[in-house]
């Protein structure tokens, strides 16, 4: 058997390849969907300060001890918990994370697509939004053609005026014939790209992640020139703060903050394994916490100033013109776009980059996984590489088909909910703890220098800080905060049923039972006759004979030099 460190490990061609795939990664449909979202429902302004006090105290050091932990150890997001055995099962439950992440996500992605071949088919002719007349939306919408009616009524028909009967949880209806073409093309992009290799990604990313940006410059342009655009970024940036009392508020924007990282994925820690051992990683950090915050707000800025508009225009006050979920991208935007000269041809534009958005980060996640089980299967993988990728891409594009049914952004927007708040919080304060009360701040912090010397001094002292205290203080209040303040998910003032609710809750109760049930198998494996419970715990919390740098000339004059480190002695007492 092939053990994975017997193989030398891939590196990036260029500094450039590792922080662009990360920048495609962490910028994505989260900041132009999600974070607007959030921000709308949870008061505009008043969920801004908390979500930018989460991102400096917990959010951006997360993100850094990520990827210090993948540059050191060059592994994935499973065998990097050599650095404590005990919690190995962390690794396994972000990978379930991650994989149901990619089923709703992609859906989301493949709307963008279905937009876009619409967007396209109208080149030079009104959108079928724009057309009272148009007897395709007529016959449902009746006597309105608005993009609030295409988008319930025909892209998801889970509003149908002619079938009155009702789509949810239970009742998902048939399949949407056109969303299901239209996600195999997203899962089928995925998949050939992928097969092409990490770094045939990496330059995908080059184009997918620029991009957005000029797009968004022509987007946000359009916006500020619209009438009423001064009341939606009024709501935006002017806080209530008598707002700020609300639990839920802190929790979502908690949630928000470390979702837009794209910490507790595993993907930062894989991208980081790419690197040479001796990567400015502090370099690449700040420059992707400034380019993700910097496109959220600016994301925020563009989505606000078009609801503006559709207030005025409708003469609605800001808190009841947008619709809850995953539409708001599909109709605040297209509203502005509506407006333009040749507005198919700019709908058009639109949908290409908001798919370039959410299909880069599909990649990566896609990625993380089957390189974290490559690294613990290498043998098999190495082998059958083709043959695991494609079968990878074809379950998750089996297990989204519920979600393209008539009801399906019900599953949508649950597991929206359901995987991102109680998982991501549980997920970093294991790695924080790991990190600084398991392993040892002092020692990681030597492992940093072994990289990336003593430079960053500043950048070093408010890492630890925050290590120590505020990310787990911020991680337990999510935790805690998501149970006190929970409330079932819902899509337009319609919650979720009780069968959906169990569903829900099954989906954040099983990364705790996978980190619990594969601790509980790892000390049963390694108990003998005469030890003590307490004696098993504390040989598997140190760290495994493997954890050192991958390569021996980067463990050459230091404590991990096989002359030189030697393993702790535990007592079988």
């Amino acid at each position: 058997m092939v053990d994975s460190r017997e193989r030398a490990r891939l590196q990036w061609r260029g500094k450039l390849e590792f922080l662009f795939t990360s920048i495609g990664f962490t910028v994505g449909l989260g900041n132009i969907w999600r974070f607007p979202h959030r921000c709308y429902v949870n008061g505009g302004g008043a969920f801004l300060l908390p979500y930018a006090i989460t991102l400096l105290l917990c959010a951006f050091p997360m993100l850094f001890l990520e990827m210090f932990l993948g540059q050191f150890a060059s592994e994935g997001a499973i065998s990097i918990w050599k650095i404590c055995p005990l919690l190995n099962g962390v690794g396994w439950a972000i990978i379930f994370n991650s994989t149901l992440t990619n089923i709703y996500y992609s859906v989301i992605v493949m709307y963008s697509v279905y937009y876009t071949f619409v967007a396209f088919v109208n080149i030079g002719g009104p959108l079928p939004w724009q057309s009272v007349n148009n007897s395709a939306i007529s016959d449902h919408c009746l006597n309105s053609a608005t993009p609030e009616d295409y988008w319930n009524k025909i892209v998801l028909r889970v509003h149908d005026d002619i079938d009155t009967e009702k789509k949810d949880f239970d009742n998902l209806g048939a399949i949407v014939g056109r969303n299901s073409l239209c996600l195999l093309f997203v899962w089928l992009f995925v998949l050939y790209c992928c097969l092409r290799g990490i770094r045939s990604i990496a330059r995908v990313t080059y184009a997918t992640a620029t991009f957005p940006v000029l797009f968004l410059l022509i987007m946000f342009v359009r916006g500020v020139t619209l009438d009423g655009y001064k009341e939606g970024l009024n709501y935006f940036f002017k806080p209530d703060w008598s707002k700020l009392s609300d639990m839920a508020i802190w929790s979502s924007a908690a949630s928000q903050a470390m979702y837009s990282m794209g910490t507790g994925y595993g993907a930062h820690i894989v991208l980081a394994s790419y690197n040479e051992f001796h990567n400015n990683t502090f370099r690449d950090g700040i420059i992707l916490c400034i380019i993700n915050t910097a496109t959220s707000i600016f994301g925020g800025i563009i989505v606000f100033s078009f609801l503006g508009y559709a207030s005025v225009k409708n003469n609605q006050p800001m808190s009841e013109i947008a619709d809850n979920g995953p539409g708001m991208i599909f109709i605040s935007y297209i509203q502005g776009i509506s407006e333009l000269p040749g507005s198919a041809f700019w709908a058009f534009l639109f949908f290409v980059m908001v798919f370039t958005l959410g299909v880069d980060s599909l990649f990566v996640l896609v990625w993380t996984i089957y390189a974290s089980l490559e690294d613990i299967f290498p043998e098999k993988f190495f082998r059958w590489k083709k043959f695991i990728l494609c079968s990878i891409c074809l379950v998750h594009y089996l297990l989204c088909l519920p979600l393209v049914t008539e009801g399906g952004i019900h599953i949508v927007v649950l597991m929206d909910q359901y995987t991102s708040n109680l998982s991501l919080a549980l997920f970093l304060l294991l790695e924080a703890i790991t990190v600084c009360w398991i392993y040892g701040l002092k020692k990681f912090v030597a492992d940093m220098e072994l990289m990336v010397g003593k430079r960053f001094i500043w950048m070093q002292w408010y890492l630890r800080v925050t290590w120590l205290t505020t990310v787990p203080a911020f991680c337990l209040f999510l935790f805690f905060a998501s149970a006190i303040s929970y409330q079932p998910s819902s899509y337009s003032e319609q919650e979720v049923t009780s069968s959906g609710e169990a569903v829900g809750w099954l989906i954040t109760i099983t990364p705790i039972l996978i980190t619990l049930a594969f601790a509980v198998m790892h000390i049963f494996r390694h108990r003998t006759p005469g030890k003590s419970f307490k004696s098993l715990i504390r040989e598997a919390t140190v760290e495994g004979s493997r954890w050192e740098p991958r390569t021996p000339e980067d463990r050459v004059g230091t404590r991990y030099d096989d002359n030189i480190y030697i393993r702790p002695v535990t007592s079988n007492a």
